[in-house]
């Protein structure tokens, strides 16, 4: 009955690991309100780097929001931008590197352990990116994970601005510039063009609003 009426029995969502959880949550809790009388379920689920567009390419999400780089050859997707995130270098108030003279020199960085969150394609080949030649890394398997190692002082790193400045009021990280910054990079969400369930769409136009992304990843405050 509900495939009768346009709506999808389940669809599944995948993201980006910088946008905030409670930020697809809160997206989950609008539709929720909104569609009260669809029964459609939601499975959403947390990606890395290429793994958005891996999920899309192999059949594990019908949605990716926050993907980022080019997307899979051979088309049959829709992409829509959604903004881009900012990134910052960030350290441990203790670490050796907090000491030294702006703007950090890569030379300087590439002798620290750098801090890496693992690409979570199953398929696609695996990117990384932030890292120097020859570099030692210590990688986790998602963002949080990334900025409490940075906080512990157990390695640096590259963070999204909102992240990197919410645990320096905190007092456990340190903003430094560096000679060679990452640029900001652009996000963007994707489909399957053949996909034209009614729950796909509402979200599709939910995120097309306006600052969506600009908003859930603005700093606290």
């Amino acid at each position: 009955r509900r495939v009768a009426t346009g709506w999808e029995a389940e669809l599944r969502i995948a993201y980006d690991d910088v946008i905030p959880e409670p930020a697809m949550l809160e997206l989950a809790a609008e539709f929720y309100a909104a569609q009260a009388a669809c029964s459609t379920r939601l499975r959403i689920a947390a990606e890395v780097l290429g793994g958005c567009w891996d999920a899309l390419v192999s059949g594990r999400a019908e949605l990716v929001i926050g993907a980022s780089g080019d997307g899979p050859a051979g088309g049959g997707c829709t992409t829509r931008p959604l903004g881009t995130v900012e990134w910052v270098f960030a350290v441990a108030p203790g670490h050796p590197l907090a000491a030294l003279p702006e703007p950090l020199r890569a030379a300087d960085i590439q002798t620290h352990r750098a801090v890496s969150v693992a690409d979570s394609s199953r398929n696609l080949p695996p990117r990384t990116t932030g890292l120097l030649s020859g570099q030692e890394t210590l990688t986790v398997h998602n963002l949080r994970a990334k900025v409490l190692a940075q906080c512990m002082g157990l390695g640096v790193g590259n963070l999204p601005r909102a992240a990197a400045e919410r645990e320096a009021a905190a007092g456990r990280l340190l903003i430094r510039r560096t000679e060679e910054p990452k640029v900001s990079q652009l996000l963007c969400m994707a489909w399957r063009t053949s996909h034209k369930g009614k729950a796909l769409q509402w979200f599709v136009r939910r995120l097309a609003e306006k600052n969506w992304l600009e908003r859930v990843l603005r700093p606290a405050g």
